[in-house]
């Protein structure tokens, strides 16, 4: 197995057991606050279960499948994106789950930090996937060429 196709499918691996940690620790959480679902929602802290889901493990594994066909690790910007889809992925998710723990236990969160951070990180992440979008344009245009 090439090395890109065995970290992209690691990846996809680590960030599910990822998410199955974060989903017990918000049934945890829940329970142990006594959270009450019918009167006050979902708790923040669901949401990172989500992104992790997409924009992680569904990402990684469409990814592997796009290096398979189309060699995107040929492409330069192939590991800048893959850092920056990650740092932008884990900056959003502890973002998500801070203010998600803090609503859970009832404590409060500092406003700019909350707000300011998810912005960032946001930013990070959608730069992240512009420079995976580019790579595969990239990758796929190499390929058409050699056709």
């Amino acid at each position: 197995m090439k090395s890109a196709l065995k970290r992209y499918v690691i990846t996809a691996i680590a960030i599910l057991a990822a998410t199955l940690v974060i989903e017990v620790s918000v049934l945890i959480t829940t329970k142990a606050t006594g959270w009450n679902h019918a009167e006050n929602g979902r708790p923040w802290a669901v949401a990172a279960h989500v992104h992790l889901l997409v924009l992680g493990v569904v990402w990684f594994l469409t990814a592997t499948l796009l290096e398979k066909n189309f060699e995107l690790s040929a492409v330069k910007l192939a590991k800048p994106a893959y850092i920056v889809h990650l740092c932008g992925l884990g900056a959003t998710v502890a973002a998500i789950l801070y203010k998600g723990f803090a609503q859970l236990t009832g404590g409060s969160v500092i406003r700019g930090l909350v707000e300011g951070g998810a912005a960032i990180s946001h930013i990070v992440l959608f730069v992240g996937l512009l420079l995976w979008l580019i790579t595969v344009f990239k990758a796929v245009a190499v390929k058409n060429k050699t056709e």
